[in-house]
């Protein structure tokens, strides 16, 4: 069984979303969003299962494959970090 990576990311607006390794050996892509972290892999996970389905009707071989999901460190730090200096900006 393959294991690929997806990356889940903080956007700018504390929404999450999912994207694979842009390395991955896989036929077909996906993604994933949501308002929590959970969200945004079950999203992503449907949408998975969706596109290897269609990818099977369209008579092409399937590969069995695992998803291993990671946090996307930057993008929790910018997101972090702004909310940091709001804050302090706020103080002064």
């Amino acid at each position: 069984m393959k294991k690929e990576i997806v990356y889940v990311y903080k956007g700018d607006d504390g929404s999450y979303s999912c994207c694979i390794n842009r390395y991955a050996k896989l036929p077909y892509g996906a993604i994933g969003e949501g308002n929590t972290f959970k969200e945004a892999i079950t999203e992503y996970k449907t949408v998975a299962r969706t596109m290897k389905d269609r990818h099977i009707e369209d008579n092409q071989a399937s590969t069995r494959v695992s998803f291993i999901f990671l946090y996307h460190i930057p993008s929790f730090l910018r997101y972090y970090l702004k909310k940091a200096i709001e804050a302090i900006c706020k103080m002064i």
